[in-house]
């Protein structure tokens, strides 16, 4: 029981960006931080009047608390940024830990099952080899991908959407599962970043999820990168388009392209520069005229979210949960604590909006 509680109140607090002491605080020093840390070491269990303050303080009900986790995170990899605080770092982990952890239990309510995480080792230069090999082996032709969050959803993987800090676009984690510490993974982007950015980083994070490389961080980060402009934009698609002989281009062409792949007007320009269509003094002086604003500034973005119905947002747990409560597997109360949102928005969604 108190190392069950242990790992929920740690989980909490990380979720919630707070310190040790920033939770005492909270508390107005009612109770210590060395208190409060053995009470997450599973050294000692707090009296029912620091247990409702707790829970209030972490705006997690008394119930969750004293459940064992069902997710444990074990590995998180993720993009190094500069600026990034540790206590941001941390907070971060929290909630991705909170986000996997409601995932996993309405797919345990619903008996679903999904393959365990095994991923294989390839060298760096095997990247795009690596994408027309998904492309095979998951039929999908040369074709533009419609929707990356559907797809991988659709392939069993779970993909999750969060506000993360600005300066990371993604991530991939490995978690274990309750007792039986069976491995699963998922997928985190950035639901604040554009739909090309989001796109680009769901293709990314993938090469993570099925490879890992021989090298260092670094190389395999770049292996990563080709691995996403491959399986977005495939080269047999995209020299076919292209026409024979090219090596100079209009920038409309490059809009055109970008709306064709929904990715970047600058990893059209880079998928250019990968296939040695151009060269890399060719796509640095590009980035120095008409391309100057690219990195920072999308030029003529794809539709908002809001008015394009393939927003590459995940729609697949929250389709779950309320499939579960219009069963009568779960119970409304339920369904508000693992969807995170309000009741009557909830009723909307099982009954209709006049509900």
């Amino acid at each position: 029981m108190e190392r069950a509680f242990g790992d929920q109140l740690r989980l909490a607090r990380k979720r919630c960006g707070y310190t040790l002491r920033d939770l005492a605080g909270k508390l107005n020093d009612s109770v210590s931080a060395q208190a409060i840390s053995k009470y997450e070491r599973g050294l000692m269990m707090p009296s029912s009047d620091v247990l409702l303050a707790l829970a209030d303080a972490l705006r997690t009900p008394i119930d969750v608390l004293m459940r064992p986790p069902a997710v444990c995170l074990q590995e998180i990899r993720f993009r190094k940024v500069s600026g990034l605080a540790a206590r941001e770092c941390k907070r971060m982990q929290g909630e991705i830990a909170d986000l996997l952890q409601r995932q996993h239990e309405i797919e345990a309510i619903l008996g679903l099952d999904r393959p365990e995480c095994k991923r294989v080792r390839i060298k760096p230069d095997q990247a795009e080899s690596l994408a027309e090999k998904v492309r095979r082996d998951w039929q999908l032709g040369i074709d533009p991908i419609p929707s990356m969050t559907c797809l991988l959803e659709d392939r069993g993987i779970r993909v999750l959407a969060h506000d993360l800090p600005d300066k990371v676009s993604g991530l991939h984690c490995l978690a274990a599962t309750g007792q039986s510490g069976r491995t699963i993974s998922a997928i985190v982007v950035n639901r604040r970043h554009n739909i090309e950015r989001r796109r680009m980083t769901l293709a990314h994070e993938l090469f993570h999820h099925l490879a890992e490389c021989s090298s260092d961080r670094r190389t395999e980060e770049k292996a990563a990168t080709r691995f996403a402009s491959s399986l977005l934009m495939p080269k047999a698609h995209f020299l076919a388009e292209l026409g024979k002989g090219r090596s100079h281009f209009g920038y409309q062409e490059f809009i055109s392209f970008k709306y064709m792949y929904q990715v970047s007007a600058a990893a059209v320009l880079m998928r250019l520069a990968s296939l040695e269509i151009i060269s890399q003094a060719a796509v640095a002086g590009a980035f120095r005229s008409f391309a100057s604003t690219w990195r920072k500034t999308e030029p003529v973005p794809l539709p908002d979210e809001k008015n394009d119905s393939n927003h590459e947002l995940p729609r697949r747990f929250e389709r779950l949960c309320i499939g579960a409560l219009s069963e009568g597997l779960i119970s409304i109360r339920k369904a508000v604590q693992l969807l995170q949102l309000p009741r009557g928005v909830i009723a909307a969604k099982v009954y209709g909006p006049k509900s």
